[in-house]
């Protein structure tokens, strides 16, 4: 929706080309304002020069835009990614803290999670994780410590992280006008992954008879598979995932568990909060405890 605020950091990575139409296109420079638009936009030019943009009707993608739908805690976003198996890759963080509300959430935590690594973030309702995975997608601020992707501090380039991680969170980012297929391939588009990968995921989720069902139809469950699906297009080496089996049924919940399996065996990274689940047994895990937090804030 125009006007929509979007994190500045992220902002120069939120290009709109346009089709050779010779209108110009919507460059880095007129994101510095952290504004998106999720519909096709193309360029007028005003007096003295200035471009501004004019959104147009709704339309299917024809031309690279890295603009998320709504829904914003579900990012897939960047330049196309190398198809797997993944380079060798460690990410992890150090000493990390985080205010919300003026609220400490998080206090000193570390992690390390490399290729074909998995990590189960773990604790109550409130401890921190979901917290956790947005400082690790580059959409929230740490007060203290570093985030590192094989010894580079992500904050030196937060769109070429971006570029590498799928986030998956209680928002779905599913387009209520457009069909499952649809949904999916602007993002295999995004990405530019082939058309054959759609119907993979569309296969993996059991999405067969949903496929030309517009997202408005779905139940939640259908619509949380449809947004791990997207995972499955994005190319991404990091998978990073808000409670994942939530409203999944038990068949759902096995399909996830068999992707996440998949892409670690290609050299993918997966950081998971769970309430106890068991999707990868003998993955690490790391437990947050929200009373340590409010008594290191209260001090």
């Amino acid at each position: 929706m125009p006007g929509t605020r979007f994190p500045p950091h992220l902002a120069g990575n939120l290009i709109l080309e346009s089709g050779g139409d010779g209108l110009g296109s919507f460059g880095p420079r007129r994101c510095l304002s952290g504004r998106y638009f999720p519909y096709r936009t193309d360029m007028s030019v005003l007096p003295g020069g200035r471009r501004h943009p004019l959104p147009l009707q709704p339309q299917r993608p024809d031309r690279r835009t890295f603009l998320p739908p709504r829904g914003r805690s579900s990012l897939l976003y960047g330049p196309p990614m190398a198809e797997p198996p993944f380079t060798t890759a460690v990410f992890s963080g150090a000493g990390l803290s985080c205010r919300r509300g003026g609220r400490l959430v998080l206090s000193d935590v570390s992690f390390r999670v490399a290729a074909g690594e998995a990590l189960v973030l773990r604790g109550p309702n409130g401890s921190g994780k979901t917290t956790l995975l947005r400082l690790m997608a580059g959409l929230a601020r740490a007060v203290a410590g570093r985030l590192t992707w094989n010894g580079a501090d992500i904050a030196e380039d937060l769109p070429v992280h971006g570029a590498r991680l799928g986030f998956a969170s209680h928002l779905d980012a599913v387009k209520p006008a457009q069909s499952v297929r649809e949904n999916l391939q602007f993002w295999a588009e995004l990405r530019n992954a082939p058309a054959s990968s759609v119907d993979a995921a569309i296969s993996a989720y059991a999405l067969d008879r949903l496929a030309e069902l517009p997202g408005r139809v779905l139940s939640a469950g259908q619509r949380h598979r449809v947004a791990l699906a997207r995972l499955l297009v994005s190319g991404a080496q990091l998978w990073l995932l808000d409670e994942p089996v939530n409203t999944l049924d038990d068949a759902a919940q096995l399909a996830l568990k068999t992707a996440l399996q998949s892409h670690l065996q290609r050299g993918g990274l997966v950081v998971l909060a769970s309430h106890g689940e068991t999707l990868l047994p003998g993955a690490a895990s790391l437990t947050l405890d929200p009373a340590r937090m409010n008594g290191r804030a209260a001090a």
